[in-house]
Order: structure tokens, then sequence, then C-alpha cells
């Protein structure tokens, strides 16, 4: 995506409005850009979101500089995929409250028809830390993506097993793709990017 559609994408990922309410704007009028350009007549008569939020979104973009948050945003080792975007995952998209944005460093897997998530105690036994390692190895080698959250014992060890194979794993962080918690897990945290995913 041309960075000028990118910055009203960025724009409309951190806009402090409801998950559902950006996903159905989109699906009405097809991408940020034309959400921005949008006046608060036009965003009202889509008949998603009500007055309140139409001012909110006028509001944002009048006090916004959406040339300096894509600076900064650029500044950052981050990149940013959204529900108009091609390689945005399909299953995301029938969830309505699924997140209009995801930020990511890395590659972005083009697919994730073949995926499962492992998550599990963070304070597990050794079995459970070898079994959530051979399991999500076994499923990397049969080209399975490896989603988990990167905390602490079997999340991390599901990584872990999925890189030993050379498969791709994918974390999904609470804190943000630019922190890694807990700072335990940093070699992890740099093989996923280092390994593309």
């Amino acid at each position: 995506m041309e960075s000028d559609l990118l910055k009203y994408e960025l724009w409309f990922t951190k806009l402090d409005i409801s998950n559902t309410s950006k996903n159905r704007l989109s699906d009405c009028l097809y991408n940020a850009k034309n959400i921005y350009n949008s006046n608060k007549t036009q965003l009202l008569s889509t008949n998603i979101i009500n007055e309140k939020v139409a001012d909110k979104i006028i509001d944002n973009k009048d006090n916004l500089d959406i040339d300096k948050l894509y600076e900064k945003f650029q500044s950052y080792n981050q990149k940013l995929v959204t529900r108009p975007m091609a390689h945005f995952p399909e299953k995301l998209k029938v969830i309505s409250n699924a997140p209009y944005g995801i930020f990511y460093i890395g590659t972005f897997p083009e697919k994730f028809d073949k995926c499962v998530s492992i998550v599990g105690a963070r304070r597990c036994s050794e079995y459970g830390r070898w079994a959530a390692k051979e399991i999500a190895g076994a499923l990397a080698r049969r080209g399975y993506i490896i989603v988990s959250g990167m905390a602490l014992g079997i999340d991390n060890e599901s990584h872990i097993g999925a890189l030993n194979e050379d498969g791709i794993t994918v974390a999904v962080l609470g804190c943000g793709v630019d922190i890694c918690y807990p700072r335990n897990n940093i070699n992890t945290y740099v093989q996923i990017q280092k390994k593309g995913a």
C-alpha cells in the first residue's frame, strides 16, 4: 500500500472508537482515506455510528497532524496491516470486533489458512515445556503457523519449537510490538523477527 494511503490507515487504526465501528465503516467506505475525507453528514449517513462518534472522528482529524503521526510511525521498525489490505487475515474479517489494524515487526504471513494457537501455563512442568516444544515443532514441520503470546512457559516453548523446525511463528503481544515482555524471552523475540514472522 502506498505511503499516502498507509498514513490514513495508521490514523484510523489508532483512532479511539470501537473496532466494530471501524470495521463496519471501513466495509462501507472502503478505506481510511475515504473515512478521513468524509464530513460529519457523510459519516452519519452510513447509519453505522452516532453523532457522538462522528464528532470524535471529526475532532480527531482536525486536531491531529496525520503527517507527524506517520513520520513517528516510520521512525520505529514497525509495519501495519489493516482490514482493507489484501493480506489481512480472512479469519479475522468474520469477527465483528476484530482489531482493525495489526502492528508487526518482521514479515507478515501471506495466509493464515493453516495456523494453530498454543497457549498455556506460565509456571509449567518440564514435561509441559517439552510437550509444547514437540507439538509446535511437529505442526511447524507440517506447514502450520504457530501463534502464541510469548509469555513465559508454554507460550515461549511453542515459539521455540516452531523456530527449531524453521517454521513460521507469530507472537501476539499485549504491550506493543516494540516491547519485549517478559525480558527473559528476548532471544525468542529476536529470533521470531529474524526468521521472518
